[in-house]
C-alpha cells in the first residue's frame, strides 16, 4: 500500500511539474544596448529555432528603442521559413504580420512592441522575423554571439550562416552582418491549439448581385501537438446592419501542424452593404484564444438590388404603330425585352420599343441590367380596339378676361395633354399655344388646336403738356392698346395715339371735358379729364357767376356759364367764416341756409378760372 501512495504521489507530482513547465513563459533576450542606426524608416531581420521536440509560442516581441523615435510605431513581420538571403519585406513575397503597436513613447532601453500575442512555431523549424519602423532610425548593433539561446529556442542574428541578420531601409535591407537587439518571450504551446489562417472564400474585393450565394471557405491549422476533429468553424460577416454567422462542424481529422482548407457553406445577405468577414474555430479545449481568429478580415460587396422595371403600356388600332417603355429609365441600366416572364426569346435591348402590325393584345416582359445585376422583369401590354373620336375647335381667338374649356370627351378614358395635366378637360386663360391632348379609350388618338389670347386694353389717365391754348394730349400707362379715339370737348377729334389740339380764344365756356376712348379686339374703354383754357377775364368770371334769390330765406343757388365750382366759404359783417364746403368742379350748386341768422353776407366762391366773391341777404 505504501509504494502504491509513493507511486501515486510519485505521478501527481511529475503531471503537476509537467504542466507547469509546459506553460511558463521565457525570455530570451540578445545583447543590448544598440547604436548603430538604419535607415529611416529602418527595419532589422533576424530568426528563431525552435529546437524543442514540441511547438512554442511566441507571445510578447520586445525591440532596443531609442527616445528619439518616440511617437513612431513598430510592426512586426515573421515567414515561414529561414530565407537566408537579403529579405523583401512584403506580403507578396510571403511575409505575414504578426501585428503593430501603438505609438511608441518610452526612455531608451528595450521595451516591448507586441504583446498578448500567440504565433506558433512547430518544433525542430525556423522562421524567419523582421521590425521595421514607421518613421526613424532603426537602432541595431555587433556581436561575435550570433546565436542566443534559452530553453531549446535559439536567436539566429549577426552574421549566422543559418539566418543572418540584416539592418536597412523598409521594405529591402541591406546592411549585414546586424545583430538584433531585443527579446522575444515564449512558452510552451498548448497541445490543444487551432487557429483560422484565412477567409479564401469570398475573395477579398469580390462583389455580388443580390440574387447571387456566394460560398465560404476558410484556411485553418491545427497548431496544437495533438490531432483534431469534430470542432465548430464560424465565419462572422458585418456591415452597417449588423453581423451574421455562419458556422459548420469540422469532422474531418487535422494533423498536428497541418493546414486544412475548410468549407462553412454557403450565404446570401441582404443587398446593398458593404461586408467585412472574419473567421474563427471554436474548440473547447483550446484554452489559447489568441489565434483563434483571422487577423485580417476581407471585404465583399452584396450590390442594391436592381429595381424592377416601371414600364407604361400603350392602346392603338389595328396595325397601327404601338409605342411603350420604361417611366424614368435608370442611368447606366441596359433594359431587355423579352417574350416571356421567364427565359423566352430576346425582343430588343432599349428602353422604349415602337412595334407596327400588331392585330391581338400583346404582353412584352422586361429586366433592367446594372453593374452586371440582373433585375425581375416587368410586363408592358399592347391593347388593340377602335379609335375614340375627340372634338377640339378650330383655331381660336380669346381674350384675356374670358375662359375656354378644351374637352377631351369620351368619358372614361385616359388623357394626356400638353400641359401634362391627365383630367377629361382643361381651361385655358392666360397663355396663347398650340394645345394637343391624347386620348387613351381602347385605342389612342389625338387632336391638336390653337388658341391665340389676347390680352385687355389698359389706361391710367389722360396726361397733357399745355403751351398757351395748344395741347399735347398722351395716354399714361398704356398696355395692349390698338385704337384711339379723342374727343377734344369742342367737336373736334382726332385717332392719333398722342394728338396735338389748340382751342379757340374769346368765346365763354367752361373748362373742356377731353374724352379718350381706347381699345383692342377684346373691348373698349373711357377716360375723361377736364382741361383749363384759361381764356375768360376776371369780368366775365364775375357775371358768368349767379346767386339766386338774393335776398335768400332757407336757399340759395349758385350757377356757373363756364366756370367749374370748387369752394363756397360764407363770411359775415364782422370778418367770421359761418359756412365752408368743398365741391368737386360743379357748375350748379345748392345751399341750405337754414341754420345762419338774418343780415348781410359775403360769398367767396373759387372756381377753376379763379376766385370771385358776391353779397347776399338772408331774410326771415
Amino acid at each position: 500500500m505504501n509504494k502504491i501512495v509513493s507511486a501515486l504521489f510519485t505521478c501527481v507530482f511529475a503531471l503537476l511539474f509537467i504542466n507547469f513547465k509546459a506553460f511558463s513563459q521565457t525570455t530570451l533576450q540578445t545583447i543590448t544596448p544598440a547604436f548603430n542606426l538604419a535607415n529611416n524608416p529602418g527595419s532589422i531581420t533576424f530568426a528563431v529555432r525552435n529546437n524543442n521536440s514540441y511547438p512554442i509560442a511566441i507571445t510578447t516581441v520586445s525591440i532596443f528603442h531609442n527616445q528619439a523615435n518616440n511617437g513612431s510605431k513598430y510592426t512586426v513581420w515573421y515567414h515561414t521559413s529561414s530565407l537566408t538571403g537579403a529579405p523583401n519585406i512584403t506580403s507578396a513575397n510571403g511575409w505575414q504580420q504578426l501585428g503593430a503597436s501603438a505609438n511608441i513613447t518610452a526612455s531608451t532601453g528595450v521595451v516591448p512592441v507586441l504583446t498578448n500575442k500567440y504565433l506558433i512555431i512547430p518544433p525542430a523549424t525556423t522562421y524567419r522575423f523582421a521590425v521595421t519602423l514607421s518613421l526613424g532610425y532603426m537602432y541595431y548593433t555587433t556581436s561575435t554571439t550570433n546565436i542566443w539561446s534559452s530553453g531549446g529556442v535559439d536567436i539566429l542574428t549577426g552574421n549566422n550562416s543559418t539566418s543572418p541578420g540584416y539592418a536597412g531601409g523598409v521594405p529591402a535591407a541591406t546592411t549585414t552582418p546586424a545583430t538584433f537587439s531585443g527579446s522575444i518571450t515564449f512558452e510552451t504551446a498548448a497541445p490543444n491549439n487551432l487557429t483560422a489562417l484565412s477567409v479564401i472564400l469570398p475573395t477579398n474585393g469580390a462583389q455580388f448581385c443580390s440574387y447571387d450565394s456566394t460560398g465560404v471557405k476558410v484556411v485553418i491549422k491545427n497548431v496544437g501537438s495533438v490531432a483534431q476533429s469534430n470542432f465548430p468553424v464560424t465565419a462572422a460577416y458585418t456591415s452597417s446592419a449588423g453581423t451574421a454567422h455562419i458556422t459548420a462542424i469540422h469532422t474531418a481529422t487535422i494533423q498536428p501542424f497541418v493546414n486544412d482548407t475548410f468549407f462553412i457553406g454557403k450565404i446570401m445577405p441582404p443587398a446593398g452593404f458593404n461586408y467585412s468577414m472574419k473567421a474563427y474555430t471554436e474548440l473547447s479545449s483550446d484554452t489559447k484564444n489568441f489565434n483563434d481568429t483571422t487577423l485580417s478580415s476581407i471585404s465583399f460587396n452584396y450590390k442594391p438590388q436592381v429595381p424592377t422595371p416601371i414600364t407604361f403600356d400603350d392602346t392603338v388600332c389595328n396595325g397601327a404603330a404601338a409605342f411603350f417603355g420604361v417611366v424614368n429609365p435608370i442611368t447606366n441600366t441596359t433594359y431587355q425585352w423579352y417574350d416571356a416572364l421567364t427565359g423566352g426569346n430576346l425582343v430588343n435591348v432599349s428602353n422604349v420599343l415602337t412595334l407596327n402590325g400588331l392585330t391581338v393584345d400583346t404582353s412584352f416582359y422586361i429586366s433592367g441590367t446594372f453593374s452586371g445585376c440582373v433585375s425581375d422583369r416587368g410586363i408592358a401590354t399592347v391593347r388593340i380596339s377602335t379609335p375614340p373620336q375627340i372634338f377640339l375647335p378650330n383655331d381660336t381667338v380669346l381674350c384675356l378676361s374670358k375662359s375656354l374649356i378644351l374637352d377631351g370627351g369620351n368619358s372614361g378614358g385616359k388623357y394626356l395633354w400638353s400641359t401634362g395635366d391627365t383630367t377629361q378637360t382643361i381651361t385655358l386663360t392666360t397663355q396663347t399655344g398650340t394645345y394637343w391632348v391624347k386620348v387613351d379609350k381602347y385605342c389612342v388618338v389625338t387632336d391638336t388646336t390653337h388658341v391665340t389670347i389676347h390680352p385687355e386694353p389698359f389706361c391710367s389717365g389722360i396726361s397733357y403738356i399745355r403751351m398757351v391754348n395748344t395741347y399735347k394730349f398722351k395716354p399714361s400707362s398704356v398696355l395692349n392698346v390698338g385704337h384711339y379715339e379723342w374727343f377734344f370737348g369742342d367737336g373736334t377729334t382726332s385717332t392719333l395715339d398722342t394728338p396735338t389740339h389748340t382751342y379757340s380764344y374769346g368765346v365763354p365756356h367752361p373748362d373742356y371735358k377731353v374724352k379718350l376712348v381706347y381699345g383692342n379686339i377684346c373691348g373698349y374703354d373711357t377716360l375723361y379729364r377736364l382741361v383749363p383754357t384759361g381764356i375768360h377775364d376776371v369780368t366775365e368770371l364775375q357775371s358768368s357767376i349767379n346767386c339766386f334769390p338774393n335776398p335768400a330765406n332757407d336757399n340759395i343757388d349758385i350757377t356757373s356759364d363756364f366756370a367749374l365750382l370748387q369752394n363756397v366759404i360764407i363770411i359775415n359783417t364782422v370778418g367770421e367764416v359761418v359756412f365752408k364746403q368743398s365741391y368737386e368742379n360743379d357748375i350748379k350748386l345748392s345751399l341750405n341756409l337754414k341754420q345762419l341768422s338774418q343780415g348781410a353776407y359775403f360769398l367767396s366762391i373759387k372756381t377753376n378760372e379763379g376766385n370771385i366773391t358776391k353779397p347776399i341777404q338772408i331774410v326771415r
